[in-house]
């Protein structure tokens, strides 16, 4: 069962070694359909577009537009330490597809699983962040629940990945300047 998506919670009681025990099923909505009001939120179950899985269908229809090897920091590193900064980051393949997930998996093979993924459609800035991390060439994407740390081998590829993902931020710039200027305003 996908655990990405849910229609609804169930509560079901079972019994383990004599004692009761409730147990949280979650029921799932088969694919994505934007809301009308959040483009960003579906229609069945109000979950964030990312937390939709794809089907394998619809996976092998989206094309990745930029792909390479890049470290990833890990997760909930405190750059402000000195004795986590040291921590390993760590070597990750990054795909970009065009419908707006960066996905990053241990090697390069398409049947290898992602071990993460990044809704770009969420990304609110993408900026250098060497200052930060005592790092060259690095970035870090900043989304309203997380900011992923990566690091290119080079600057040209880490300027590369920087054009690239900018161009969401810059779409979803868009979006929230069209939002607030179709938004009627409130006289009191």
């Amino acid at each position: 069962m996908d655990v990405a998506c849910a229609v609804n919670s169930l509560l079901t009681e079972t019994e383990v070694g004599g004692n009761m025990s409730v147990v949280k099923m979650e029921v799932c909505c088969k694919k994505f359909q934007a809301n009308v009001f959040d483009q960003n939120r579906c229609q069945n179950c109000f979950k964030s577009r990312e937390l939709h899985v794809l089907t394998r269908e619809e996976m092998e229809q989206v094309k990745p537009i930029y792909a390479s090897w890049l470290c990833l920091a890990p997760e909930g590193l405190d750059f402000d330490n000195l004795m986590q900064r040291s921590r390993k980051w760590q070597r990750r393949f990054f795909i970009l597809y065009e419908h707006g997930c960066l996905e990053f998996a241990l090697d390069e093979l398409p049947s290898t699983i992602p071990q993460g993924s990044v809704n770009l459609h969420q990304c609110t800035d993408v900026i250098d962040a060497e200052g930060r991390t005592g790092q060259k060439n690095t970035l870090c994407i900043i989304t309203p629940d997380q900011e992923i740390y990566i690091r290119g081998d080079s600057k040209e590829i880490i300027n590369g990945w920087c054009e690239q993902l900018l161009v969401f931020r810059q779409i979803n710039e868009q979006r929230r300047r069209k939002k607030r200027s179709s938004s009627p305003v409130l006289s009191q």
